[in-house]
């Protein structure tokens, strides 16, 4: 169907041989008809079946002839924006190299109108005009896109297009910041943007670099964080800002990663951000205990010291020592010499010499204060602040399942009163999913309702966790395994939760 032969390309012409009668003397009687210069191997009704199909044996066809196939284009579509044929579009194979032909008119009106040697003429170029054909149809596709832009302005106030309101136009605004990147590069020439285009632009509010931007505003979010707290330490729950304690994280993991670039650490920096929390952490207990030492002359910091801080911290690294000495842990060289360095080792009490009891108390005492604190006791498994705490909690909730199933002595009457006084949860799924339920309920309070979007920026997490109730109520209904519970799903329904939305 390309009608290529080889390498060499035929203009075929069928020729009508007359009905005349036939001598015997006639030379061409039994010649076979001729394609040009290639003799026939097609039969006649081969041909007249090709004919049918509008098969086409001219293969160079002439201007007027691609014109011609232009007007009915035209005719058909409303246009002439001609797709390629690497579009494989139903059109374009109605008219083979119709495409390359438009864009070679379009190549040949530019050398015109720079007075280049070219085959456009000024009646070729009129016959052309009244078929709409587009010279320029990169420009074409930049004032429209321009127009759009301007719209979505005055709508919106600005010019930040998501993919969720305008694929297209997003998508393009995409291109003019990759293009813009490029125009500042060693090789502007490559870019399509010109200083023109890229004023034009300025003019609308273009953001060249969002994300420079978002980050930007959450280093200002953090600068007013430290302005008030005096440091930059987010904790993790902090609710006038919810999302500041994972931009926060975010940062410690690319400064760790070394994908943090040289100039939003001098920012942070700024700040006295601190990119190792735990070795921060370290080095202020260490201060601290060299100044308890100073006082009293040992190490030997009482689980109920009122620096509570200081406290857990002796409490932690006397676990890891004596860890380090059994050879089941891997604490650092530099931490072990620096808590050597105070006779630290000298004063870490035996094991045995603490009753059980004492101990139990000790972290109870240290898990109440966090509640105080926080208003909940679910820590998490990686609590850096209090590791020894996360562990108390996590064997607390197995004594409890063994205490049920009859197996466990540890789980005392007065044990367990003392826990469930400060709301303690023995299901720790549970207690994640009544953290979030008053989340909701806050919500709920605040706005009226409970359809919290996937992107709540003051709370991404709860967003996520709504949306996981609407998919496991579905499981519950279909009787496949699902979290949620007839008492959650009442729960849920006491404040007006909507199980789809409309």
């Amino acid at each position: 169907y390309r009608r290529c032969v080889r390498n060499n390309y035929y203009q075929h012409e069928v020729l009508n041989r007359s009905n005349s009668k036939k001598t015997e003397n006639d030379k061409n009687a039994n010649t076979p008809l001729t394609f040009g210069r290639k003799l026939i191997s097609l039969s006649p009704w081969r041909i007249q079946m090709l004919y049918d199909v509008g098969f086409s044996f001219k293969i160079k066809l002439s201007w007027e002839d691609r014109y011609a196939q232009l007007a009915q284009y035209f005719i058909r579509y409303g246009h002439t924006r001609v797709p390629c044929s690497d579009n494989l579009r139903v059109e374009e194979e109605e008219f083979p190299g119709l495409y390359v032909w438009v864009q070679s008119q379009r190549m040949e009106y530019y050398r015109w109108i720079n007075n280049l040697p070219s085959s456009m003429t000024n009646e070729k170029f009129k016959l052309l005009d009244t078929l709409n054909l587009d010279m320029n149809p990169l420009e074409s596709i930049w004032e429209s896109k321009i127009m759009e832009l301007r719209s979505y302005r005055e709508e919106h106030g600005h010019v930040r297009v998501t993919k969720s309101q305008n694929m297209e136009l997003a998508t393009w605004l995409i291109v003019q910041r990759q293009q813009y990147r490029l125009f500042h590069s060693d090789t502007p020439w490559e870019s399509r943007l010109t200083q023109e285009r890229i004023d034009t632009l300025n003019e609308l509010g273009m953001d060249w670099d969002p994300l420079e931007r978002r980050w930007q505003t959450k280093w200002k979010s953090l600068k007013s964080f430290y302005n008030e707290n005096g440091h930059s330490n987010v904790p993790k729950e902090y609710p006038p800002n919810p999302s500041l304690s994972l931009w926060v994280q975010k940062q410690r993991r690319h400064y760790k990663d070394g994908t943090l670039s040289v100039d939003h650490e001098r920012q942070l920096k700024d700040l006295n951000f601190v990119f190792n929390v735990a070795q921060d952490n370290f080095e202020k207990g260490i201060i601290k205990l060299r100044d308890y030492k100073a006082i009293h002359g040992n190490c030997r910091v009482p689980s109920t010291y009122l620096d509570r801080e200081l406290a857990v911290f002796v409490i932690n690294q006397r676990r890891q020592y004596q860890k380090h000495l059994k050879g089941e842990s891997s604490m650092l060289k530099d931490r072990r010499l620096a808590l050597e360095e105070l006779g630290f080792h000298n004063d870490i009490p035996q094991v045995d010499s603490l009753s059980n009891l004492d101990r139990w108390e000790d972290n109870y005492n240290r898990l109440a204060d966090f509640h105080a604190k926080y208003g909940h006791c679910d820590i998490p498994k990686s609590y850096e602040d209090d590791e020894a705490l996360a562990t108390f909690v996590k064997v607390q909730r197995m004594d409890y399942k063994r205490l049920q199933s009859g197996q466990s002595q540890r789980m005392t009457p007065q044990r367990l009163e003392k826990l469930e006084s400060i709301d303690f949860s023995w299901n720790a799924n549970d207690a994640r999913w009544m953290k979030r339920y008053a989340e909701l309920k806050a919500y709920r309070q605040k706005y009226g309702n409970c359809d919290v979007p996937d992107r709540y920026k003051e709370n991404l997490q709860l967003g996520t966790w709504v949306r996981n109730q609407r998919v496991q109520y579905k499981k519950y209904q279909n009787d496949t395994k699902s979290t949620l519970t007839p008492q959650r799903i009442q729960f849920l329904e006491e404040i007006g939760f909507a199980w789809t939305l409309q």
